[in-house]
């Protein structure tokens, strides 16, 4: 039975900021009859769509949390055994302890006559088990005899064995929940400013459990306007120091470490167009969405679902004025992926050509480390290259009976105020079927909030909190400076084994000096 791993994955991990990048606005929910009633003659998807595409120059403070749980369905036969080639022991084993505990309790000896009818059962059984199991191995190999039609139903229970959840496999699904899943609250929250160029992002991961309890901040700023992206520096100080740069000490303290990404490097109007098409993608992706995925659900509804939301989660949606739902099946999905995905690639492949190669070209042999290096134009071309690959990867054709849910909230203006995403995470099988018993739920739930006039990293140092040149480590010439360091023979051990296996011949950074390509100044957020 063929695997793949889920393309639904990558999805979701963008849910964070892609449902930043599709909308925004600038109140909370509030419900009105006359509303609902206002809205009931409109499309549902029509009215998704343009919350989305008005919004996009918008500015807005934004909370999103992802909750991941891994479903058990509680109505559903469970196997035997945890694989079809240990059910029969499994089952004469545990036939033998019943009657094993039968005869303790009655002070009898387990070979007395009494039980011998019994224990012919168990064996009688154990071979018809076993013998059935050959000839459901003989089907598998299309050898299947005349006389294994006998065995049909057991062949039946062995092909489906690897869709069923055996009493170990639940219990360690409960283990899972309970001391890995729900202790653990992935966030991000920040404000999204398109016109003015900037977007801030505190990414959070905490596990809150009875004994033990920790939580670990990231705060990122992008600044489109300069082309500069900043990473809070400290999560990178440890390692650093402790395995490439000894003489590293404290001077990553309190500050950012900036990535310069308009480098010069880049084709001239290429930031603009990244934008564009990013945004013709999606408004093709919507025109193709069929219209009959959407519909009206009253709030109430929200909690008589066939899945569980979280409860969190759901408080808050069911203050929604006007909500949309959006039930996708997976066919939809692979439809909508590749719609973006190659229309996206398509606009940027015909405008850059510079970027992208064939087969025969560069981008598919690996350059010779003299030549290597590292720059926002080389990070565009595998950043087309991935899509490319993502485009044509057999990944996207897993075949599975899940629907994801999507809800849309509106407030009594109509405009978007929370967008929520049901589905399933994990390795999936090519067999159509109930496979919530391998997957896992993945909850993801965004709040678009009036933009806040406060910094995002209120606990940052005073002087931190808005990255500046005097508060942040350039990482272009602070790698410069360590690489050179290493040529001379100093460094770290660990630093020396890996920067040793290029004897100082990898640039990994351009030491072209900006011309006059593009500035990501000159893309507007249309």
């Amino acid at each position: 039975m063929k695997h793949h791993p889920s393309f639904r994955v990558p999805l979701l991990a963008v849910s964070l900021t892609g449902s930043v990048l599709l909308s925004g606005c600038q109140s909370l929910p509030s419900s009105n009859t006359a509303t609902k009633a206002a809205v009931s003659n409109v499309n549902p998807k029509a009215m998704v769509v343009q919350a989305l595409k008005s919004q996009r120059k918008q500015s807005f403070s934004y909370h999103s949390n992802i909750e991941i749980a891994a479903p058990i369905a509680s109505n559903r036969p469970l196997a035997v055994a945890s694989s079809a080639d240990t059910h029969c022991q499994t089952v004469h084993d545990n036939a033998y302890v019943n009657l094993i505990k039968q005869a303790e309790a009655t002070k009898t000896d387990l070979y007395d006559e009494r039980f011998e009818a019994r224990r012919s059962q168990i064996k009688a059984n154990y071979v018809t088990c076993f013998e059935a199991y050959q000839a459901w191995l003989r089907q598998q190999d299309g050898e299947l005899q005349a006389a294994d039609k006998k065995y049909a139903s057991l062949i039946k229970m062995f092909d489906n064995y690897p869709l069923k959840q055996s009493q170990s496999d639940l219990k360690k699904r409960q283990l899972l929940n309970e001391y890995g899943l729900k202790p653990l609250s992935i966030n991000a929250q920040g404000n999204y400013q398109p016109l003015a160029g900037k977007m801030t992002l505190l990414a959070s991961v905490q596990y809150h459990a009875k004994n033990h309890q920790s939580q670990v901040n990231q705060p990122i700023y992008i600044d489109l306007k300069s082309g500069q992206l900043y990473l809070w520096a400290d999560h990178a100080a440890y390692i650093t120091s402790q395995l490439f740069d000894d003489k590293l000490g404290t001077a990553w303290k309190n500050k950012w470490l900036r990535i310069d990404l308009a480098d010069g490097s880049l084709p001239k109007g290429f930031g603009k167009a990244l934008i564009q098409n990013h945004f013709a993608a999606l408004d093709t992706m919507f025109d193709v969405m069929p219209a009959t995925e959407f519909s009206y659900i009253a709030p109430n509804e929200l909690s008589k679902l066939n899945f569980t939301l979280p409860s969190h989660q759901l408080s808050v949606m069911q203050s929604g004025a006007v909500i949309v739902r959006q039930q996708q099946s997976v066919n939809t999905q692979i439809q909508n992926y590749q719609t973006y995905i190659n229309t996206f690639y398509d606009k940027m492949s015909q405008q850059f050509p510079e970027l992208v190669s064939d087969d025969s070209d560069g981008m598919t042999q690996q350059p010779s480390l003299s030549e290597a290096s590292f720059d926002s134009k080389m990070l565009a071309k595998l950043m087309l290259s991935g899509i490319k690959a993502m485009a044509s990867s057999e990944n996207i054709i897993a075949k599975s009976g899940d629907i994801e849910e999507r809800f849309y909230g509106f407030d009594n203006r109509k405009r978007l105020v929370w967008q929520q995403a049901h589905s399933f995470g994990g390795t999936q099988t090519s067999t159509v079927g109930d496979q919530a018993d391998n997957l896992m739920a993945i909850d993801v739930f965004s709040q678009f909030l009036p933009l806040s006039r406060e910094t995002n990293f209120v606990n940052l140092p005073k002087d931190s909190q808005v990255p500046t040149a005097a508060n942040s480590i350039d990482v272009k010439e602070y790698s410069k400076e360590l690489l050179s360091r290493y040529k001379e023979g100093g460094g770290a051990t660990f630093g020396k084994i890996i920067f040793g296996t290029v004897s100082g011949r990898l640039a990994m950074f351009s030491d072209t000096a900006p011309s006059d390509s593009d500035s990501l100044e000159e893309a507007p957020l249309e």
